[in-house]
């Protein structure tokens, strides 16, 4: 296999929700998309969990390959392809986006969309010098610093495939020139970061070669 090239990309899912265009969509991806779209409930998290897995299916044709078929679970549960090893990929999604990563190592991806920020959940969550550096931020410029921070953690966690074992508060990243510096006692691997600011949400990515870049592509041609 050919060396992939990683990639970072953004679509809206307002689109499906059109009945007709939904329909047609749900039909393109596998029978075990279908049964986990189908769980849920709510109309908007089935619309999140279709769109996701369009914009994978997209990323994989564009790179020479077919869709991607059904998942498998790692012990934590982050999801990979079992029967392509060399592909990893990361999904997130918040309010009406999905995002996307893909690369030929691991990766891991976040989004959240503009909403209200309690900055009391800073020292709670956060490591001590990032809740402190939040924390010094002029008041107007701490609810986007927020949410940049808890993408770009959430990303690492992601890339790492821990979940919700990993607190947030056990690792910290700061801004430095030009970027963001990881630091994580446990794990000494040359992580770096890149997050991004799109008109109506924030997003990260955590990889050792990230996109530079981030796409923005629609579900329908």
């Amino acid at each position: 296999m050919t060396k992939l090239k990683t990639r970072l990309a953004l679509a809206s899912v307002s689109a499906l929700a059109d009945p007709e265009r939904y329909a047609q969509a749900l039909a393109r991806v596998s029978p075990q998309r279908r049964e986990q779209i189908a769980s849920f409930r709510v109309e908007g998290a089935k619309r999140l969990s279709l769109g996701a897995a369009l914009l994978l299916d997209r990323l994989l044709a564009d790179a020479g390959l077919g869709p991607a078929g059904g998942f498998a679970f790692g012990e934590q549960g982050k999801p990979y392809l079992p029967d392509r090893p060399g592909v990893h990929f990361s999904l997130s999604h918040s309010g009406e986006h999905v995002l996307c990563a893909l690369a030929d190592a691991e990766i891991g991806c976040d989004v959240e969309s503009l909403r209200k920020v309690d900055l009391a959940l800073a020292p709670r969550f956060f490591h001590p010098e990032e809740a402190a550096w939040l924390l010094s931020l002029l008041q107007r410029e701490q609810k986007a610093a927020f949410l940049r921070l808890w993408t770009l953690k959430e990303s690492y966690i992601k890339a790492l495939g821990l979940g919700l074992t990993l607190p947030l508060n056990e690792f910290r990243i700061l801004p430095v020139p030009g970027g963001w510096a990881l630091t994580h006692a446990e794990d000494p691997r040359p992580w770096r970061l890149r997050a991004f600011e799109a008109a109506d949400c924030f997003c990260a990515v955590c990889a050792e070669e990230p996109p530079e870049t981030l796409e923005r592509l629609t579900l329908f041609e």
